[in-house]
């Protein structure tokens, strides 16, 4: 039989050896608890991370989405003020050529005024010029008339003093009986020609009337 001591001894050895084997347990345990704490610690940090990257990725998103917003609204803008300055640049040069062609046309108008009131004024001169020539015709005409009946009152002048130097030869052969001369005095051909020279006379002192009358 097995004494007393040595039975001690066992179960020590076994209390020892379950203690033992508890503390190695345990250590695995708490060694497991610190893994699975450090990997759910590494999986939350890598969480977190992952959701700082998601977040990061997308306030770049969105920084480049308003960045591009902006710069669409700029270039919207730029375009606005663009087309607003063509339209501008536009009604400007519609408004210079109305303004110049609206200067043409009274610059044209006056310039086609004053040749109306030239023209007018020629018209004027010629129709002045016309009855000046007129007038003049007339007092020409008026003139030319005296003077035609005045040179043929000298010519008829001119008969008759030669007709009367040849009659007062008449007289140089008288009949005695009669007292007359010999030879027919031409007493109608004086007469004729003194109421002709007479008429002439009269006709040409008219046409100096009339032609003094022109103005």
């Amino acid at each position: 039989m097995t004494s007393m001591p040595s039975r001690f001894k066992l179960l020590a050895a076994v209390v020892l050896m379950l203690g033992l084997s508890a503390c190695a347990s345990t250590a695995r345990q708490e060694e497991e608890a610190r893994l699975a704490a450090q990997a759910a610690e590494e999986q939350r940090l890598a969480a977190e991370a992952e959701r700082a990257r998601q977040e990061q990725l997308l306030a770049e998103q969105r920084a480049r989405e308003e960045e591009a917003r902006r710069q669409q609204e700029e270039r919207a803008r730029a375009e606005a003020e663009a087309r607003a300055r063509e339209e501008q640049a536009r009604a400007e040069a519609l408004a210079r050529q109305e303004r110049e062609a609206a200067e043409r046309r009274a610059a044209e108008q006056r310039r086609a005024a004053e040749r109306a009131r030239q023209i007018a004024e020629q018209q004027a001169r010629v129709a002045e010029l016309q009855a000046r020539i007129a007038a003049n015709n007339a007092k020409a005409a008026a003139m030319d008339s005296a003077n035609a009946a005045l040179r043929q009152a000298v010519a008829l002048s001119e008969e008759l003093v030669q007709l009367l130097d040849a009659e007062q030869g008449k007289y140089a052969d008288v009949d005695p009986a009669t007292g007359q001369p010999s030879t027919p005095l031409a007493t109608d051909r004086i007469e004729q020609l003194t109421a002709e020279i007479e008429r002439l006379r009269a006709q040409a002192a008219a046409a100096t009337a009339q032609a003094s009358a022109q103005p």
